[in-house]
């Protein structure tokens, strides 16, 4: 009998430790993540979108010089890295404006994982370009990408690689 209550009551122990265990470290998330996005400044914030925008229009610039004077000017290897870049400049226009339109730098989350999605594609041709890019270009590049990085982790996102 005294070993019956005695499992019985570690059960109950060992239940309402499972219960209480699995609901704070949610609760413990969702009050960290409020601490965390209540921590920046819009102002911040937009400053650093605004200089990617601006990085990511003159390193389309960039490219497009590059391109212009090298082998592959004409080919449809220079088109498909114009798309690339293009759309990527794009994503950072979208993303400035809809930032612009919201009161809280937070809103636009899906928008900087745009960017950053349409960013893997440049960095595995600026990857897989090796050393045929201009110092410059490559520059640009790496300029861009660590911004891009800085914004993965504000809106705690993957980074790019």
């Amino acid at each position: 009998m005294r070993n019956r209550i005695v499992r019985l009551t570690a059960a109950a122990i060992a239940t309402a430790l499972v219960v209480l265990g699995s609901s704070s470290p949610s609760h413990a998330q969702s009050q960290w993540d409020q601490r965390y996005w209540n921590t920046k400044r819009k102002s911040d914030v937009e400053k650093v979108i605004a200089r990617l925008e601006r990085n990511a229009n003159d390193f389309r610039r960039g490219l497009d010089r590059w391109l212009d004077n090298s082998r592959i000017d004409g080919t449809r290897r220079e088109d498909e890295y114009n798309s690339r870049v293009k759309a990527f400049e794009q994503a950072t226009n979208r993303l400035r404006a809809e930032f612009d339109r919201r009161d809280k730098w937070w809103e636009t989350r899906d928008q900087v994982k745009a960017v950053l999605e349409t960013a893997k594609p440049v960095a595995e041709m600026m990857r897989r370009g090796g050393r045929r890019y201009s110092r410059d270009l490559e520059n640009q590049w790496w300029t861009l990408r660590r911004q891009l990085n800085n914004l993965a982790i504000t809106y705690r996102l993957p980074q790019i690689t």
